[in-house]
């Protein structure tokens, strides 16, 4: 191995980089809610699972919470938001992707987990996204569904246990930037 360099449960890492459980770094996991829905433009948008890409919101069909019923303030999206889909099929469950006021008001469902994370460990909801997207989160993901292959799920309890790598705050921050400069590019 080279020297700088460790092996861990993920990997080989730099020295100085942590893996730790994600319950380390949560402060918070929130669930949407459970509204009735429909096709027929209402004024508030729902997000769903079929909304979720890899790290990014997709808004070319978007559901609508059903005329009369108001949501709870708790569900309305945030610009930075991180959402977790905790159920879908075997191969989509998983998807995590971050809130970029793609719409002006919105709320998501409860097939969708909001994650917070405690600054200390985390720099920003940008990193965690990236993070959450790597090639080796998504192979722990698909390792922590459990179901059927059309329905899915992965519970908080294992969500919780799953091993996340965190380099230095001003590693994240840099790594954030860098990601963010190429998504500006393309």
């Amino acid at each position: 191995m080279k020297p700088g360099y460790k092996q861990t449960e993920v990997g080989v890492i730099p020295e100085d980089w942590e893996v730790i459980p994600l319950r380390s770094v949560l402060t918070k996991g929130r669930l949407g809610g459970n509204y009735p829905n429909q096709d027929r433009e209402t004024e508030f948008p729902l997000m769903k699972m079929g909304n979720l890409a890899r790290g990014k919101m997709v808004t070319s069909k978007v559901e609508y919470i059903t005329q009369g019923v108001r949501p709870e303030a708790q569900h309305k999206l945030t610009k930075g938001d991180v959402l977790f889909n905790t159920r879908n099929t075997l191969d989509l469950v998983g998807k995590v992707a971050i809130w970029r006021d793609e719409l002006p008001l919105a709320y998501y469902n409860s097939n969708l987990m909001r994650l917070e994370f405690d600054t200390r460990q985390v720099c920003s909801n940008e990193y965690a996204n990236a993070a959450l997207n790597t090639s080796g989160a998504l192979t722990i993901l698909r390792g922590l569904a459990t179901g059927t292959t059309s329905v899915a799920a992965i519970y908080t309890r294992d969500l919780l246990e799953m091993l996340f790598i965190t380099p230095p705050l001003p590693e994240q921050r840099a790594i954030a930037a860098a990601l963010s400069d190429v998504d500006g590019l393309l």
